[in-house]
């Protein structure tokens, strides 16, 4: 690749994580081996979605302490993200900084941001514009060592490489690998093709094919039991293909004689639903609504939008006074001791 190999004659410097290295100033690593650069890496996970798509690498570095010149493996980590409405590019490279109880050697973060035309990672001939590049600790905080100024000079010449070449630095794959994410990105957007599909005919369709279509309710658990006036954390995972931005949590409660009675319909967004901690504005909220006093409940879910969907399956569960969930809790546990 020609930015490669242009880069390695003149500034002799490349981010690696399989061949031996050396490391100089902070983050800045001195290629050793010609070949396995960081450079020429794939991604370790990518992330297409609507915004922003995410490269994900990351690997072991062969750093050398800046005083004691004794090798050390070091992890690295680097994320770069594209958001193809706005064309905002962003990268986030990072050598961390070693322990107290470690002797000083090379460490820092590289920052960029700029405007890209096209995905840099899956484009190797678009130029971005509006670049912005800075590493942290900067080049001037570190005095000469053993390298003398060598060690600033690198770290200058990272930021110029990103600066020089308008793209993000580990955005120089090869070919293969490039294709490998073009492969990955026509996959994903054939997919968003079939889930479109998928809504439009459940929008023309009379309603029926539309009710099998809805989110999956992670949590609670049917039979789960909460403690009352306390947060009951609801997750939802969207229907498959689905791209869901808010949802509807349809919520009853039970009465004295067993006929179920409408609680509460609550709007919740998708980034708090799916989160790993989940929607948690009900059960210990204000009342009548958002408070779950002591009885029987149950809730479904419908995405709601950009799309609606059907509604998923009832869930039931139960809100009790503390010391009666807890002995509850306490002698199911026993029962399930082996």
């Amino acid at each position: 690749m020609k930015i490669i190999s242009i880069f390695a004659l003149v500034f002799c410097v490349v981010l690696s994580v399989a061949s031996p290295q050396r490391a100089l100033g902070s983050g800045t690593l001195l290629e050793i081996g010609p070949d396995d650069a960081c450079l020429h890496q794939t991604p370790q996970r990518v992330t297409f979605s609507p915004a922003p798509f995410t490269y994900v690498f990351g690997g072991i570095c062969n750093l050398i302490h800046t005083r004691l010149s004794i090798p050390i493996d070091v992890p690295w980590t680097g994320v770069g993200t594209y958001d193809p409405s706005t064309g905002k590019t962003t990268e986030d490279i990072n050598v961390p900084a070693p322990a107290i109880s470690q002797p000083s050697r090379p460490y820092g973060r590289f920052l960029a941001s700029m405007h890209c035309s096209a995905d840099p990672w899956q484009d190797a001939n678009v130029k971005c514009d509006q670049v912005a590049a800075s590493s942290n600790p900067p080049a001037s905080a570190y005095p000469p060592n053993v390298f003398g100024d060598y060690s600033r000079t690198f770290i200058s010449q990272i930021i110029g490489n990103i600066q020089y070449y308008r793209r993000p630095y580990t955005s120089g794959m090869d070919d293969n690998q490039r294709k490998f994410l073009n492969t990955q990105y026509a996959s994903y957007m054939a997919a968003e093709r079939k889930s479109q599909q998928l809504q439009q005919g459940a929008k023309q369709s009379s309603g029926g094919y539309l009710t099998l279509i809805h989110p999956s309710v992670l949590a609670p658990t049917v039979g789960q039991i909460f403690s009352a006036q306390t947060p009951i954390p609801i997750r939802l995972s969207p229907p498959k293909g689905w791209n869901v931005t808010g949802y509807l949590i349809n919520i009853q409660r039970k009465d004295a004689k067993g006929n179920w009675i409408a609680h509460a319909t609550i709007p919740v967004g998708a980034v708090e639903a799916q989160s790993a901690a989940g929607y948690r504005g009900f059960g210990g909220g204000a009342p009548p609504a958002f408070l779950a006093v002591p009885g029987v409940y149950r809730l479904n879910a419908q995405a709601s939008y950009p799309n609606q969907s059907g509604v998923s399956d009832w869930i039931e569960f139960n809100a009790r006074e503390y010391q009666d969930a807890f002995n509850k809790r306490k002698s199911l546990n026993q029962f399930l001791k082996p």
